[in-house]
């Protein structure tokens, strides 16, 4: 792909009045000026602009009747979206934890990953003990008080304190009994898990930073396609995630209480269009989701 010119940037920031005169001559209907500005205030324009993107044709003119509270609901959607999918994520996060932690302390010790034997490559076992040597946190810090030897703590302390996306890549990087154990708590193999867990770790991360998660493209981190779960087709949207998060639910809560929010939701905001996320037609009435 050719490099495109450069330019010097031109443009002066405006008020939040200046910048919502500005939708207004692109056609959007503001019913409630002070609300409005709020809004500028407290979300941004920038942050805003994707969602009113939803409402404009190619000239970026807004369509008839669109309103400024329907770009906020739409914002509003998504960032109940993201809430709602951050509290599934962290239950499978802490049952992943508390996975690795059952099924390799009691085999191999609280300090099995001082050992490359129990890691598929040794630089794999070099970078996870750098990680955890560089440590800081007042878990790790009481340790050192108490004890000298091991110099590191434990598994389940360990774990306590690293992020999702180093806990997969623990999980990624052990011998494969050991995942092949810790798969067994999922009900998936062992190589799907690697890819879902790397995938819901980059969702994770998006839905904590608060990104647009609606409509989103997500281009890295492709979760597997797999027999297990067949509905798993168009990998790059919102919907992919949206099974990968209630399948690995199921196995580790029982019921399927998360499903049925999740569900609910999407039910009560009728005026998003789920194909925009992905979703096939008549979606809840696959057997998936029944």
């Amino acid at each position: 792909m050719p490099t495109l010119p450069r330019s010097a940037y031109t443009k002066t920031a405006q008020t939040p009045v200046d910048l919502l005169a500005h939708l207004g001559n692109k056609g959007l209907v503001v019913d409630d000026i002070p609300a409005a500005i709020r809004a500028l205030e407290t979300i941004g324009y920038y942050r805003l602009l994707p969602y009113c993107r939803a409402f404009q044709d190619q000239t970026k003119r807004f369509g008839p009747g669109a309103a400024f509270e329907d770009v906020v609901k739409l914002y509003t959607f998504d960032r109940r979206l993201r809430l709602l999918c951050l509290d599934a994520i962290e239950r499978i996060e802490v049952a992943l934890r508390a996975s690795i932690n059952n099924r390799t302390a009691v085999d191999h010790g609280p300090h099995f990953y001082m050992d490359p034997r129990h890691f598929e490559r040794f630089t794999a076992f070099q970078e996870f003990a750098g990680h955890a040597v560089k440590t800081k946190h007042r878990l790790t810090k009481q340790y050192g008080e108490k004890y000298c030897n091991p110099e590191l703590p434990p598994i389940w302390v360990m774990t306590e304190v690293m992020s999702f996306g180093k806990i997969s890549r623990l999980f990624a990087d052990m011998k494969v009994d050991i995942r092949n154990k810790i798969a067994g708590d999922f009900t998936y193999a062992e190589g799907l898990l690697i890819s879902w867990f790397r995938c819901l770790t980059d969702f994770r991360n998006r839905c904590a930073h608060h990104e647009r998660i609606w409509n989103a493209r997500m281009l890295t981190d492709q979760p597997s396609r797999a027999k297990a779960l067949p509905e798993l087709k168009e990998q790059d949207r919102f919907y992919a995630r949206a099974l990968l998060i209630t399948a690995l639910l199921r196995a580790v809560e029982p019921g399927e209480a998360w499903r049925d929010q999740f569900k609910g939701f999407i039910a009560a905001h009728p005026f998003v269009d789920p194909a925009d996320m992905g979703f096939p037609s008549k979606w809840d009435r696959l057997p998936f989701w029944s």
